[in-house]
């Protein structure tokens, strides 16, 4: 059984829903920050904790989203192949998942991502090397990837 518990976090106050087999999703939250933690989760937070402090990568942190397409589900898991403080493009990341034509599916689906920052959707830039989108926001994606110290590239004006 599925569990939710609130933390508060360098990007906000989050909402974290996890199985026994791992994070399901994560979404932004105005509830009171939880007073308990269930114990399988602890050594998850403490984890993501480590990352906000500059200190790890999020592969330490399972994962067990729910729902998705077939595709989406691809791309999900084609994410969490990008490594810490690496990026790719939308295009590239069509290419990793073999559908190359489907550049826009493939850029929605990383906008459904459940489990966003621990599934690193944030680490896909557009075709320029600019930040594209982000569900959660452009100043949030930034500093995500000032934290890894990935590279983007601002087109010149």
């Amino acid at each position: 059984m599925a569990q939710t518990i609130t933390i508060d976090s360098p990007v906000g106050r989050l909402a974290i829903t996890a199985s026994l087999r791992g994070i399901q999703q994560i979404s932004r939250s105005d509830a009171a920050v939880s007073e308990t933690v269930p114990v399988h989760m602890q050594p998850w937070l403490r984890a993501l904790s480590n990352y906000f402090a500059g200190r790890g990568d999020l592969r330490a942190i399972p994962v067990d989203p729910r729902g998705g397409t077939e595709l989406q589900r691809k791309v999900w898991q084609a994410l969490q192949d990008i490594e810490h403080g690496e990026t790719v493009t939308y295009s590239q990341l069509a290419e990793r998942v073999g559908e190359v034509a489907a550049v826009r599916a493939v850029a929605s689906a990383c906008g459904k991502n459940p489990v966003a920052i621990i599934i690193p959707c944030h680490r896909v830039l557009a075709k320029d090397g600019t930040l594209g989108g982000y569900a959660w926001g452009l100043p949030m994606k930034e500093q995500l990837l000032a934290l890894e110290r990935a590279p983007v590239f601002q087109k010149a004006a």
